[in-house]
């Protein structure tokens, strides 16, 4: 599987490479009402913007997701208790057990 990532990330490194490569081109952004100008490359400009976009997905997908982590978190907590509630009745089974199986002592009188 790691040889299959490291061979899929060459060929998209190998793609933005031909894409940046090709154009070439500089362009004047301006970020009206603001008094800024920026002269880039084309492919920069593109790629940083694919970038954010990729960015502002990823992060609505987990702000999406914090109902459901919230969720597991509680279920995990609910689990760990129960496991100790289970350890503490094998406990108590396990001495009843031997406490039933001991003979009786005859009392003195």
């Amino acid at each position: 599987m790691s040889v299959l990532k490291t061979l899929l990330a060459i060929v998209a490194g190998m793609i933005v490479m031909l894409f940046a490569v090709s154009n070439r081109a500089s362009i004047t952004l301006e970020f009206w009402p603001l008094p800024y100008r920026i002269d880039a490359g084309l492919y920069a400009v593109v790629l940083v913007a694919l970038l954010l976009g990729f960015l502002a997905g990823a992060f609505a997908t987990w702000l999406s997701g914090a109902e459901r982590r919230r969720e597991l978190r509680a279920a995990n907590k609910r689990m760990r208790e129960m496991e100790h509630s289970l350890a503490r009745l094998k406990e108590d089974a396990a001495a009843a057990r031997a406490k039933a199986e001991m003979p009786e002592r005859p009392r003195a009188a």
